[in-house]
């Protein structure tokens, strides 16, 4: 699928031009299609060949085929969907410059933790919510994240928010 956008004309070759952009979560109604015809996708992988400049969306089963990098992509549309953290979306996060090396550390650290200090939970929501804030998500899955996090945000208030700033 990819290797009619490389330059290379070998699959083996193609592959290795390919970089994992950014990823993002869409509703059903703003799904895409894959370049290998898939619809609908809604767990997008933006990938960018390094040779020629090429930017395509793709779906997280098709970019699993270009390198086993993006393997951990299987671990962090889940997470996303969930609203949670796991070393899958704290490595992306790190790589995206989302967060810095205190805070994966941090995050490394305390991500299965039961029970938090009061400083320690403080922290790991703001970053939560930071990445979060960052990762492109849909407006319906960042409510239903937010929801299950005990923040409600109405969307009415916010888009106000927005026209009177």
């Amino acid at each position: 699928m990819l290797l009619r956008y490389s330059e290379a004309k070998r699959w083996g070759d193609a592959r290795q031009e390919w970089r994992l952009n950014h990823i993002w979560y869409a509703d059903i109604e703003d799904a895409r299609t894959c370049e290998c015809g898939h619809y609908p996708i809604c767990e997008i992988c933006v990938v960018e060949n390094e040779v020629n400049s090429t930017i395509l969306e793709i779906g997280n089963c098709c970019v699993n085929q270009i390198s086993p990098e993006f393997d951990t992509l299987k671990r962090i549309f889940p997470a996303l969907r969930e609203g949670r953290i796991n070393p899958s979306i704290i490595d992306y996060a790190f790589k995206q410059g989302i967060i810095n090396d205190w805070e994966k550390n941090f995050l490394q650290d305390v991500w299965r933790k039961q029970a938090f200090t009061f400083k320690q939970a403080a922290k790991f929501r703001q970053i939560r919510h930071r990445i979060y804030e960052n990762i492109r998500i849909s407006p319906k899955q960042r409510q239903a994240i937010y929801k299950k996090w005990g923040i409600v945000k109405d969307p009415a208030i916010e888009a106000n928010k927005g026209a009177t700033a």
